[in-house]
């Protein structure tokens, strides 16, 4: 049996396929339907401002150094001993010319009296010498040139007499030859009187006179060497200052030169800093600075700028003389310098700057209406950059810089600018 479709049976499937035909739309249709039901998104908003032209630059540099002590020495005895006494320790205040240490001087004393008494007699020497024979002396000497004359006459007497028996046949041959013996000594002996006497009678001869004089220079020298290594004996300080350190105690025998104490002047301090050498042509001894230090500013006078470059930091030192008290050797301290470099650039903020390539830099111009701008990159030459502006070059008055938030949006981006 066919069943009959009437009109009235047709009219839910017409509604069901209507609604069907409702859900299964074309593609294109559907994008469509979409983009009209869903807003469009909205543009970035940032903030750009206009960069500000310069036309120079005030540029500030900071140079550290530290403080020193403008003498610091390691002290020790001249001449190898035993420290007898030892009157520093360890952080002692002395002057200058105060003792500071003493080796034996038992030895040396002893060597000194032996010299003194060696002088003394050199000088009575001299004084004999330079006064020449008392007349006593020569006296004495022309009374025995006398008695020779007297004596060599009578033996001359008695050689004739025997001369005379010898020729009678009366005298042996032999008394007469003693006695001519005799008479020849005693005429040597004469000979010897009489320059004696001469000698003393012209006075002491000036070869004497220098030979005293030289063993008179002799002995005031070896004095004066024993009183010189007395004086080395005795450690002095050169300056006054403060005791660093000791390295010795009493009773030690030391060497020659080998270091006792280290010695570190307090009346004056300096303070030492590299700085490029045009600054350092640029300074001039007797200029007044500021320095900064952890006891705050202390006032330097500058003394010298060393005429060499450190080939490892490429810098000269900068000598600044401090007052007594500034501060402690070894402490830092600063030295702040403005120098205005004219050129023409503009000013923006640090957080402007976006990394570009080959290790150069951009920035981001915002270019359009405000509602509807577009992000263009800018490269740029940084001339001169501080904590928290940089100076560039390669922008316009006109330009608007986007301040900050790079990394937000990318070239071309659309964005909505919040100018200041």
């Amino acid at each position: 049996m066919r069943q009959i479709l009437t009109k009235r049976s047709l009219l839910p499937l017409a509604l069901l396929g209507a609604a069907a035909a409702l859900f299964v739309l074309p593609p294109r249709a559907a994008a469509e339907a979409e983009s009209l039901a869903a807003p469009a998104p909205r543009p970035v908003p940032v903030r750009a401002l206009r960069p500000e032209a310069v036309e120079g630059r005030l540029e500030v540099q900071r140079y550290t150094g530290t403080i020193q002590a403008r003498r610091e020495s390691e002290l020790g005895f001249e001449r190898a001993g035993k420290i007898a006494r030892l009157q520093v320790d360890l952080g002692s205040q002395v002057d200058q010319g105060q003792v500071l240490a003493e080796l034996d001087l038992a030895p040396l004393q002893l060597e000194r009296e032996a010299a003194v008494a060696s002088l003394a007699r050199a000088r009575a020497q001299r004084d004999e010498a330079v006064a020449g024979p008392r007349v006593e002396q020569i006296e004495i000497a022309r009374q025995e040139l006398r008695r020779i004359d007297a004596e060599l006459e009578r033996i001359q007497r008695e050689a004739a007499r025997r001369q005379e028996l010898l020729a009678e046949g009366v005298s042996a041959p032999e008394e007469a030859e003693t006695l001519a013996f005799a008479a020849q000594a005693m005429e040597a002996q004469r000979e010897a009187a009489a320059q004696g006497l001469q000698e003393l009678e012209k006075g002491t001869r000036p070869e004497q006179l220098a030979a005293v004089e030289a063993a008179l220079a002799l002995a005031e020298a070896r004095l004066a060497q024993i009183d010189l290594e007395l004086e080395r004996s005795v450690l002095r300080a050169p300056y006054a200052g403060t005791i660093l350190a000791r390295f010795a105690d009493e009773g030690e025998v030391l060497a020659a030169g080998t270091p006792l104490v280290t010695l570190q002047e307090s009346a004056a301090l300096e303070a030492r800093m590299g700085v490029p050498d045009a600054l350092a042509d640029q300074v001039e001894p007797g200029e007044q600075v500021e320095l900064q230090s952890p006891r705050g500013t202390l006032a330097a006078v500058v003394r010298a700028a060393l005429p060499q470059i450190d080939p490892a930091t490429r810098s000269r030192t900068l000598i600044l003389d401090l007052d007594a008290g500034a501060g402690l050797a070894g402490s830092t301290v600063a030295w702040q310098t403005q120098r205005f470099r004219p050129g023409q650039g503009h000013r923006i903020p640090a957080t402007a700057l976006v990394s570009s390539r080959r290790g150069l830099w951009s920035v981001y111009l915002v270019e359009g209406p405000v509602e509807d701008a577009r992000i263009r990159r800018q490269e740029v030459e940084v001339l001169h950059a501080g904590s928290d502006e940089v100076i560039v070059a390669g922008l316009r008055d006109a330009d608007r810089v986007l301040a900050g938030g790079t990394e937000r949006v990318v070239p071309g981006q659309t964005v909505a600018i919040q100018e200041d």
